[in-house]
């Protein structure tokens, strides 16, 4: 057993702490009646010990952890704010939309909840009012994860019943520790879906039982785990069976906008094959009280104190039963949100800078103020991964607790679970604890008859948690924080594209590494990572000190599982390639003032001229090195399209080089050759070193700025570029390699142009996920062909880079074949992140096999 609750007392920590009006220690008053203003009850706590084989991760890789995990979060809650924007959009023209899914989905349920399973149906049966048989059977078919989900009127009973219940609830529930029959009291913080984290703190702590122990969830029970369903469905059930020993607190995760984005909501589609049963889930959690107190001493809420001084528990109760929003200007609402999402820091204040818009983070003066006008001595809040990989932590003075009872969180954090148990008003322990497999968990509840009274915990040893080694524990999670930065760097890839243009304003494709790293933090806003940490696995490049950032960029590419995609960038490509891009006849569409020079104002009419809708930004990536008052020469603007070096990387003044022969002899492949046969002057189809001297100093005949290409050192340089398999010669297909002709450039501009539309959709796939459901009136996870095109065009609210064409295009292709339904969700996860390739060395001068090697 891996609970350790009697610890010798060397190693515990016990104290006590009070300090009310004057210094004095206050009584704990009485179930109902409130301790005066200022009192503070006296607390004495045991830790337990927590076994030496098994120590959570670093604490800096949990912090960029945390940090990233809360970036995370406000990308969803934006998300929401653009898929309700594109909502708008799309109800305008379809103003039926929102009373046609309201009205379906309450017939889904209605139907749902009086349909009967089948005779092919192995689960547990549900009937109201509840038994305990019925919990027992509930909860052994849960634990024997047999992969046969409760059927789905059993499911909408129990949500139906919940929503009717809390509906009645107030909005701060009251207990204490020793109510009624009660033993003890356990307060359980985020569970995330992880079954076994719930299982083992049953059987450790005992079942919900009115003559054992009582329970405080303290909200997020769902999302990230697997078993979000199970975990919420045992929880209400446990609920609706005994109202006095369950309380269930909201947290920031038993929301719509934020379970849509983190897992639930696919969770029951794939379970349920319906978002009729995600949108019950979600009246439900409209429902769900914000705060517990216990013993009238001890206040639990799942995120914090709310931005606003003097707010009282009386408060609470005005706090409005439906989703938290963010950007409203009503105090009630506000003070539901800061419930939902606040966090502690160690500086006094309050500070704005939360995991949501307009939510703060508060100080220890702020906890003490709220405790000691409610009369309260402590607050226990969830919300968060210890700092400390343990599953509490203490801050504010020993006045306020982080209880996190999701073991090694998502599978990555190897963090410690833990709850608090309270013996007795005023002395609580905290337990810590990693949760086992579930089919270990599995073997103690079968044991477990829950009909008999569960006085106390259960005496069964469930097995030893998996054990894993701290380096490979760090590594696991160092790896989880990477793919979380590849998709950051993808989202943001076109503003980092023009910050480093902006700070590279010569276009040489380098940066020194710290304008690199600083162009990361300002353009994504995430100043606290320590990007240079990371360069290896972001696939970087170092070239003499310097980042080779449009290669860096280049790598990150969103990766179009389906069928239309090869239809799409032929249609772009055939669409670029029907107008002749070289012939003079050019010049006077783009030409429009008849002065040699061309802008993007002319671009922007040239372009439909010749076929091509584009956005702003798609005319600047065409006429690139202009802005909107400076102008272009028109040769200039065509030989754009010509010939640029497509290796790997190189030192910049081999790059110099290269753009000379670009200069001299960029008019397509015939020249090219014509000159590699020039230079070879041993007529033995291949070019030695020193040929390419020989080259060099004829380069550098041509012009005085190209004289300082006869160098020795110069030519050895420029022979390792061109000499890709390291032979010690230079072949024609090298040589020619290095060079595209100006056909390859317009395809490769119509490939941009496909994953500008591909990034663009999977940037707003979370906004466009909330729009869809929304939309989603069958609730099946199908829109009709119609519905789904208009839901699409209106990305080009939120998107800027994309054109009405550009997703009409894209509308069309998802379109053919379908049998008209396009399942959205399945749309949606089409457009994930590409693997990108990784560099190394990190640091100092990349060598060339590595700048042969780097793959781009």
């Amino acid at each position: 057993i891996f609970f350790r609750v009697t610890v010798p007392m060397a190693q515990c920590a016990m104290w006590s702490y009070g300090g009310g009006v004057g210094g004095r220690l206050s009584p704990v008053g009485a179930y109902g009646a409130p301790l005066s203003p200022g009192a503070s009850p006296r607390m004495t706590r045991t830790v337990a010990y927590v076994p030496e084989h098994r120590q959570p991760h670093n604490s800096a890789l949990v912090r960029t952890w945390n940090e990233l995990d809360s970036y995370q979060e406000q990308l969803s809650i934006n998300a929401v704010s653009s898929g309700s924007a594109m909502y708008t959009a799309v109800a305008a023209n379809l103003p039926q939309i929102a009373t046609n899914q309201l009205h379906a989905r309450q017939t889904f349920v209605e139907a749902a909840t009086n349909s009967l399973p089948g005779p092919s149906y192995t689960g547990p049966q549900i009937s109201f009012p509840l038994t305990s048989a019925m919990l027992q059977s509930l909860l052994q078919h849960y634990a024997a994860d047999t992969g046969v989900p409760l059927h789905s009127s059993h499911l909408c009973s129990i949500l139906t019943q919940a929503r009717v219940h809390f509906a009645k609830c107030p909005r701060v529930t009251r207990t204490a520790t020793l109510s009624g029959s009660h033993k003890r009291l356990v307060v359980v913080g985020d569970l995330h879906g992880q079954l076994p984290d719930l299982l083992t703190i049953f059987v450790e702590n005992g079942f919900p039982d009115p003559q054992g122990t009582q329970y405080v969830f303290n909200g997020d029970l769902v999302d990230r785990g697997a078993y979000s369903i199970e975990v919420l469905t045992l929880v209400l059930a446990y609920k609706l069976l005994y109202p006095e020993t369950v309380h269930v607190n909201r947290g920031n995760h038993e929301t719509e906008s934020i379970s849509t984005q983190y897992g639930l909501m696919n969770e029951v589609v794939q379970k349920y094959g319906s978002t009729h049963i995600f949108g019950l889930i979600c009246q439900v959690f409209n429902q769900l009280p914000v705060c517990t107190v216990i013993d009238n001493s001890v206040v639990v809420v799942h995120g914090g104190v709310t931005r606003y001084d003097g707010i009282t528990l009386a408060h609470l109760e005005n706090v409005p039963r439906e989703e938290a929003d963010m950007y409203s200007t009503d105090q009630n609402a506000l003070v539901l949100v800061d419930l939902l999402w606040t966090d502690p820091m160690p500086q006094w204040g309050r500070i704005e800078a939360g995991r949501a818009p307009g939510v703060v983070t508060f100080g220890p003066d702020v906890t003490a103020n709220f405790l000691r006008s409610n009369g309260m001595g402590l607050l226990i809040r969830s919300h968060q991964v210890p700092s400390t990989g343990y599953g509490y932590e203490d801050m504010h003075d020993g006045k306020l607790i982080t209880i996190f009872s999701a073991s090694n969180y998502c599978g990555t954090q190897g963090n410690w679970g833990g709850v608090l148990v309270f013996s007795e008003p005023g002395n609580y322990t905290i337990k810590q604890y990693m949760a086992p497999p579930l089919h270990q968990v599995r073997d103690a509840v079968l044991k477990v008859d829950i009909e008999e009274p569960q006085v106390a915990p259960v005496n069964a040893s469930i097995g030893e948690p998996a054990t894993l080694e701290s380096d490979a524990a760090d590594q696991e999670l160092r790896q989880s924080v990477v793919q979380t930065l590849h998709q950051i760097v993808v989202c943001h890839k076109a503003d980092l594209m023009a910050h480093y243009s902006r700070v590279d304003p010569r276009g040489t494709g380098f940066v020194p590494l710290q304008t690199w790293a600083k162009g990361l933090a300002e353009v994504t806003k995430l100043d606290k990572i320590d990007w240079t940490e990371y360069q290896e696995e972001l696939g970087l490049l170092v070239v003499e000190g310097s980042v080779a950032w449009r290669q860096f960029l280049n790598k990150y590419q969103v990766k179009v599982e389906a069928k239309w995609v090869d239809d799409l960038k032929r249609t772009v490509y055939e669409r670029l390639t029907r107008t002749d891009l070289s012939v003079p006849s050019l010049f006077q569409v783009l030409d429009e003032g008849q002065d040699g020079m061309v802008d993007v104002a002319e671009l922007r009419k040239a372009m439909p001229k010749l076929g091509l809708s584009m956005s702003e930004e798609q005319l600047q990536a065409l006429l690139p090195g202009a802005d909107r008052d400076r102008k272009v020469d028109v040769l200039t603007f065509i030989q754009s399209l010509a010939p640029r070096y497509s290796g790997d990387p190189v030192p910049p003044e081999v790059r110099e080089v290269l753009t000379a022969i670009e200069t001299t002899f960029a008019t397509g492949c015939k020249t090219l050759l014509d000159m590699f046969l020039r230079f070879d002057s041993n007529k033995n189809g291949i070019l030695e070193l020193n040929e390419i001297q020989q080259m060099m100093i004829w380069l550098s005949t041509r012009s005085d700025q190209y004289a300082k290409f006869n160098r020795i050192d110069l030519a050895a340089k420029v022979m390792k570029a061109f000499d890709t398999n390291e032979s010690g010669t230079v072949s024609l297909l090298e040589f020619l390699s290095c060079f595209q002709p100006a056909q390859h450039a317009v395809e490769d501009y119509g490939h941009q142009l496909v994953q500008q539309v591909a990034q663009a959709i999977y940037k707003h796939q979370d906004g466009l996920r909330v729009l869809f459901y929304r939309m989603d009136v069958s609730g099946s996870g199908g829109l009709d062909r119609s519905t789904f095109k208009e839901g699409l065009r209106s990305l080009a609210l939120v998107d800027r880079t994309l054109t009405d064409a550009d997703l009409e295009l894209v509308a069309d292709f998802v379109d053919r074949d379908s049998d008209g339904t396009i399942s959205w969700d399945e749309f949606l996860t089409a457009f994930g992140l590409g693997s990108v390739p990784v560099s190394a060395p990190a640091s100092g001068r990349a060598s060339p096999a590595v700048l042969r090697s780097a793959l781009y």
